[in-house]
């Protein structure tokens, strides 16, 4: 989960200070909701409104460096000029989160990227950035999130888009992106900044950027502590820990007696990690089980190996057998327990014969071997030539502790998802399954940890 380390300004010469002035400064007050005359106007009926409200870019500045835990001058001073040139969200810091609407409170939520404006970065390692963004959010919270494709119907449309285009990206200042309500909720990317996939002050890391940005589309607002993924001020983050974001998804603002804002509920959550569940027979200890990203289409009939073939803890993956097209999987069963005949056989999808006839498989670890990283593709088919398209499994890959790659199963021309961890061999898989593979997610064992 991302989670922020001390608040640093970027220190490269590709975003210059651009908040030097008080004319600056007044823009930058009334950008991000510091006039209090128009939060005045806005409150009265239409007939009732005025221009007779006078603007005090004093008691603006004041309320704006209070919020920021800055001296209250009342001036631009250095250290507001500082924190007005960091790069930011560019929505309001007292936006009005219920605009939203209540996609914070949907089991599952869809989203498409639109590809039509490609970032520097390369649309590829954007996609996984904001992929592995929207997996930080199921960490901490109930919610399912499913990539669709732009034909099909989407809750948050996200796009890189020209800043001279989007009147929230535009202007002097240096934010990097908004999120946009309206039927479908749009989120928008500064095309021309500099993302990168990885963290240093030469760049903006996406995946850091799309999770605050994620967050203002599930309903939750600014949180003005330095260490919460919904800060205002973008920060460089590590990917270590999950308490901070999910501290954002369980507090409200807290805001200064002496600032303009008023505090406001956020949505509440609760966490989906593997951490601390009792199943029925697999008691995972924090740390020992790491659960992995859920890819593929809509949910359907769910499973879980863990829990419908009561597996003990000791029992290992050793191995798969899987049905397949060259074009997409039919079927797939995780052997636990090298065949153990104590352990039902239950495959996901349907491994039926069928003409032509299914290729198959079963690839079997050797000699204490055990799968440390998997690749699979998830893609939309029209499924029986009925006009229904739908969205499944269509290739997966295995790769072994001992240095050995299994052959791809199905195709690797869809949706891509590679998965390991550090220390970590497969567990047991989850997903969803009828005819076809509708979704998988893999739980990772950490032999370290176990071992101990």
């Amino acid at each position: 989960m991302v989670s922020a380390k001390p608040l640093s300004k970027r220190d490269d010469n590709s975003q210059p200070s651009s908040i030097k002035t008080e004319a600056d400064a007044m823009f930058y007050l009334k950008k991000y909701g510091y006039d209090t005359c128009e939060n005045e106007v806005k409150k009265l009926p239409m007939h009732f409104r005025t221009n007779n409200c006078q603007i005090n870019i004093r008691s603006m500045l004041k309320a704006f460096q209070t919020t920021y835990q800055l001296q209250p001058t009342g001036i631009v001073d250095e250290d507001t000029l500082m924190i007005m040139n960091f790069e930011r969200c560019c929505l309001k810091d007292n936006f009005n989160h219920s605009k939203f609407g209540k996609l914070g409170e949907k089991d599952i939520v869809t989203w498409t990227l639109n590809d039509t404006h490609i970032p520097q970065l390369g649309i590829v390692r954007a996609r996984k950035q904001i992929r592995d963004a929207f997996y930080d959010w199921t960490k901490v919270t109930s919610i399912k999130f499913y990539e669709v494709t732009r034909d099909e119907k989407a809750d948050i449309h996200l796009a890189f888009v020209e800043k001279m285009n989007d009147p929230l990206l535009s202007g002097p200042d240096t934010c990097y992106g908004a999120t946009i309500p309206a039927s479908t909720v749009e989120i928008h990317f500064d095309l021309r900044e500099k993302w990168i996939d990885y963290d240093s002050f030469s760049g903006t890391n996406l995946r850091t950027a799309a999770v605050h940005l994620i967050g203002h589309a599930l309903g939750f607002e600014h949180i003005f502590d330095k260490v919460s993924p919904m800060y205002t001020l973008y920060q460089i983050n590590d990917t270590s820990s999950e308490s901070d974001i999910e501290a954002s998804s369980e507090s409200n603002v807290e805001t200064s007696s002496e600032s303009s804002f008023e505090p406001t509920t956020t949505v509440s959550s609760s966490t989906t990690t593997l951490e601390m569940t009792k199943m029925d027979t697999f008691v995972v200890e924090k740390g020992i089980i790491q659960l992995g990203f859920l890819h593929g289409g809509v949910h359907t009939t769910p499973f879980d190996d863990s829990q419908d073939l009561n597996l003990p803890m000791m029992t290992p993956c050793l191995g798969v057998e899987v049905f397949w097209y060259p074009d997409y999987l039919f079927a797939i069963r995780f052997i636990y327990g090298d065949e153990n005949p104590s352990i039902p056989k239950i495959y996901h999808g349907d491994p039926s014969e069928r003409t032509p006839r299914l290729l198959s498989e079963k690839y079997l670890m050797e000699n204490g071997e055990r799968i440390n990283k998997i690749t699979w593709y998830a893609g939309t088919r029209n499924w029986q030539s009925d006009g229904k398209f739908i969205r499944f499994i269509t290739g997966i890959q295995f790769f072994t502790t001992a240095g050995r790659v299994s052959p791809l199963y199905g195709t690797n021309k869809d949706d891509a998802h590679t998965e390991s961890f550090d220390y970590y061999t497969l567990a047991f898989a989850k997903g969803g399954s009828i005819m076809l593979i509708d979704e998988l997610q893999f739980a990772w064992k950490n032999q370290v940890k176990y071992i101990q």
